[in-house]
């Protein structure tokens, strides 16, 4: 997948960005389940275009009903109602990107590759960021190679 395109919010209006960060370009890899979900995402806005009176045609990848950019207030309060209504933990847009990060180091993604991923410029930062998933990590680390030099 290549990302290319942002929106950011100026108050309440949305502005087209370059990102971030110089890393915010990139390409990344998608596993096989995440594609089937996209590829449903976009069979779903094919629906909506039809189903829309007025249609605002764009190429991201999710859209208001109406289509369009949804305002990252409005998706974050999306995201928590959708997230309580079927029982999990109130989540937010931004929560998202922390989850993602959070589930790629505790899984053993190298933090260069996790940083990369999310488009950070700086992957001392984001280790930083995220150091609190390193006290699993640090024992986990130490039972592999206990295991590899013991067992």
């Amino acid at each position: 997948m290549h990302v290319v395109d942002f929106v950011s919010a100026l108050g309440y209006d949305l502005v087209s960005s370059s990102g971030k960060s110089r890393d915010a370009v990139r390409s990344i890899e998608l596993d096989n389940g995440l594609v089937r979900v996209l590829r449903s995402q976009r069979k779903l806005q094919a629906q909506e275009r039809l189903a829309a009176q007025d249609y605002a045609e764009s190429d991201y990848v999710f859209t208001r009903l109406s289509g369009g950019p949804y305002h990252p207030a409005n998706l974050s309060k999306l995201l928590g109602r959708m997230t309580t209504e079927v029982k999990l933990p109130r989540l937010t847009a931004h929560g998202l990107r922390h989850t993602t990060a959070t589930l790629m180091l505790a899984n053993g993604v190298p933090p260069k590759v996790a940083a990369e991923r999310l488009g950070h410029a700086d992957a001392t930062l984001f280790s930083n960021l995220y150091s609190h998933v390193t006290p699993t990590m640090q024992r986990e680390a130490a039972d592999k190679i206990g295991a590899a030099l013991f067992d």
